[in-house]
């Protein structure tokens, strides 16, 4: 069998998913890029002993976005200055985390960084050991219907749901199988591997396959390019495992930095166009301990019926969307591009955070415009007895094009080839709220130092403004208790409000590891 037959077979077999079965099958014929995919993965596997890699540390892809406690403590330690590594792309490397932490050179950091370092190196050390291999079960039970939008906090999709996952590393690969049975889907598939990956480790990269959740951006209830909204897609990422500052002047002015790049497979059984790709683009880099920037592009594209060759691709990298053929055959697909930036402390030395993020739907002169825009502040302290830290947020989201000027309506999110719009699974892959929306924002959490904490939230969104708006307002509390025995448990309640009437929800979440 030739190399191109056994990209063919390998691409069709690892990138498609069913509609009712987590199994995987055969896909349509494959494209060349597609084919380019897997022969660089394929390539990598058979090349990866020779690479140079770090003896002190796993392959594992890193910590899942959703763990509002481990953002939480992670930022508090970046926001004092302890943590140099980047914090708006996630995952999140745990080696990176490793790293930084053992940096640390600061003798007292002080009471609330003190809990943080404490409960953050609590989960390293609960981390698989090499060669090891650690079995985990989770059982959710939530009212029907659960609350329609979410933030980046992990809430129930759907009302039950049992799931088991065996994960395990070394010092060249890391795996991860996690499979799910569902009630109720949205979307008909009552089994998934959401969360499953292998990942293979080259030098300073990791070459992940699998379905991983993400979150770009600084915002803690939206983000407008990438979010956890709905479900991970299946597909390829190459991801940078440490942050380290590049030494190549002037590469160096960055800080440290991170690069993402993946490409996922669409569903195949869309009303626009089936098994189209997905492909992101993220580069997030600290220029100073308390400015965050990052720079974020994805591209719907290719599929059933559309050009996938490797003109269209690079056209897609370069932002070349407007083809010369008036049939579109040649032209990428929708694309979205922007900037996002979480600035601490620019005025007064104080211990908040400006964050914000625009993300445009077109481009000219090669660069983002037609924006949607989000914007939010932090704060963070310790309770006065010292038993507790703390974060507040406040955010605000406007997903109609021109939002700060003269709004247009019907644009964002939305596209003349993939009519269906930039949606996964029945769920926007931006902003909870979807397009021509409007979202406020009032949030927090409580975390004492045995890790048990809550989390509060009230929010108000106008959804549809462009044909007939419609509000809604939520009211959210959980509680989590202590993660440092083999059973955790989260509680949550809400309130969620339309002009249709009120309804309460409500959740369990039981997790044990083995």
């Amino acid at each position: 069998m030739s190399l191109n037959e056994f990209a063919f077979q390998g691409t069709t077999t690892l990138m498609n998913w069913s509609k009712n079965s987590p199994c995987i099958r055969l896909a349509p014929p494959s494209s060349p890029v597609r084919r380019c995919i897997f022969i660089i993965t394929f390539v990598s596997l058979c090349v990866f002993s020779s690479a140079t890699v770090h003896a002190a540390f796993s392959a594992d892809p890193g910590a899942d976005p959703g763990d509002s406690l481990l953002r939480h403590d992670l930022q508090l330690l970046a926001d004092t200055g302890l943590l140099q590594a980047p914090l708006t792309t996630w995952p999140i490397s745990w080696a990176d985390i490793r790293q930084n932490l053992d940096n640390i050179i600061q003798a007292n950091p002080g009471a609330a960084a003190q809990q943080a370092l404490a409960r953050i190196r609590h989960r390293l050390a609960a981390l698989p050991g090499l060669e090891q291999a650690t079995w985990q079960a989770k059982l959710i039970a939530a009212t029907d219907p659960v609350m329609p939008f979410r933030t980046s906090n992990t809430t129930p999709r759907v009302p039950g749901e049992i799931e088991v996952s065996v994960q395990g590393d070394n010092q060249h690969t890391a795996y991860r199988l996690q499979i799910q049975a569902v009630t109720a889907p949205e979307d008909g598939q009552n089994l998934r591997l959401d969360g499953s990956y292998v990942t293979l480790l080259l030098g300073n990269w990791g070459v992940t396959l699998g379905t991983l959740e993400r979150w770009w951006g600084p915002g803690w209830d939206g983000s407008l390019i990438l979010s956890n909204n709905a479900r991970p897609l299946p597909g390829l990422t190459i991801q940078r495992i440490f942050s380290d500052p590049s030494p190549w002047q002037p590469l160096t002015k960055l800080g440290p930095w991170q690069l993402v790049f993946s490409t996922g497979l669409l569903e195949d059984n869309r009303a626009d166009i089936s098994n189209a790709l997905l492909t992101a683009v993220r580069l997030h880099f600290k220029p100073t301990p308390y400015l965050e920037i990052g720079l974020s592009r994805v591209a719907q594209w290719g599929g059933e019926g559309r050009s996938e060759d490797m003109h269209t691709f690079f056209n897609m990298l370069l932002g070349q969307d407007n083809s010369a053929d008036a049939s579109g055959y040649f032209e990428p697909g929708n694309q979205l591009a922007g900037y996002d930036v979480r600035w601490v402390s620019p005025v007064f030395n104080l211990p908040y955070a400006i964050y914000g993020q625009l993300i445009g739907e077109d481009e000219a002169g090669n660069l983002p415009y037609k924006f949607i825009g989000l914007t939010g502040m932090e704060w963070w302290g310790a309770t006065t007895d010292g038993a507790a830290t703390y974060r507040m947020h406040v955010e605000y989201a406007d997903t109609a094009v021109d939002f700060y000027k003269s709004p247009k309506f019907n644009i964002a999110y939305r596209h003349h080839l993939y009519s269906e719009g930039y949606v996964y699974r029945e769920r926007f892959l931006g902003h909870t709220a979807g397009g021509d929306a409007r979202s406020i924002s009032l949030g927090g959490i409580l975390a004492y130092s045995d890790s048990s904490h809550w989390e509060g939230l009230i929010r108000w969104i106008q959804s549809g403004r462009g044909n007939t708006p419609i509000e809604h307002s939520s009211l959210e509390v959980r509680y989590s208790t202590v993660a440092y025995g083999p059973d955790q448990y989260q509680i949550s309640t809400g309130l969620f409000n339309q002009e249709t009437g009120t309804e309460a929800s409500a959740s369990l979440r039981w997790i044990r590891t083995f």
